[in-house]
C-alpha cells in the first residue's frame, strides 16, 4: 500500500510526506506522527549516500509513521536507519511501547529483507519462510531513542 501511495504523489508530482498529509488534515493524530517522524529524520536530508522511505499505518487505534535511510549494495538494500513515531496515547509502560515498536520494526525489516517463498505449481514448495532467521537486534537498535512521553500534539481528539 505504501509503495502505491508513494507511486501516486510521484504522478502527482508531490512529496510523499506531503501527500500522506493532506490526507491526514481531518486526522491530528495521523498527521502529528508524520510530521514528529519527519522532523527526526530530517526528512529532505538523508544521510549522504541514502535515500528515505516513509511508511505509515494504524494499528488497534494508533498511529504509526516509519522513516527508512537505506542505500543498495548492488541489487541488496541496506538499512541504515528507521525512525518511528507512534502516539499510542499515556503510555503506562513506556519501555514495553518500546520493545512493540522496535519488535515490529525488526520483524517487518526481517520479511523484507531476508525472507523467501518458492513457490512451484501455484503452491508453496519450500520451507524458507518458516526458518526466517531476522535481523540481529543488538545490531539495528544501537541509535533507538525515545522522546519521552511526548504526544504528537493532539491530545484533544483523544
Amino acid at each position: 500500500m505504501e509503495t502505491f501511495l508513494d507511486e501516486l504523489a510521484h504522478r502527482a508530482g508531490k512529496d510523499p510526506l506531503a501527500f500522506r498529509l493532506a490526507f491526514a488534515q481531518e486526522k491530528p493524530r495521523a498527521a502529528g506522527v508524520l510530521e514528529k517522524v519527519a522532523k527526526t529524520a530530517r526528512w529532505g536530508s538523508p544521510a549522504p549516500g541514502t535515500k528515505q522511505g516513509l511508511a505509515f499505518g494504524f494499528w488497534a487505534n494508533t498511529p504509526v509513521a516509519t522513516v527508512a535511510e537505506v542505500s543498495m549494495n548492488g541489487t541488496t538494500p541496506r538499512v541504515h536507519r528507521a525512525f518511528v513515531v507512534a502516539d499510542v496515547g499515556i503510555a503506562i509502560n513506556p519501555t514495553i511501547v518500546r520493545q512493540q515498536l522496535e519488535g515490529a520494526t525488526n520483524y517487518g525489516l526481517s520479511m523484507a529483507l531476508a525472507s523467501k517463498i518458492t513457490i512451484a505449481n501455484g503452491r508453496r514448495a519450500g520451507a524458507e519462510f518458516l526458518r526466517l532467521p531476522g535481523v540481529a537486534h543488538r545490531s539495528s537498535t544501537r541509535d533507538s531513542r525515545r522522546p519521552d512521553r511526548e504526544r504528537s500534539g493532539a491530545d484533544r481528539n483523544w
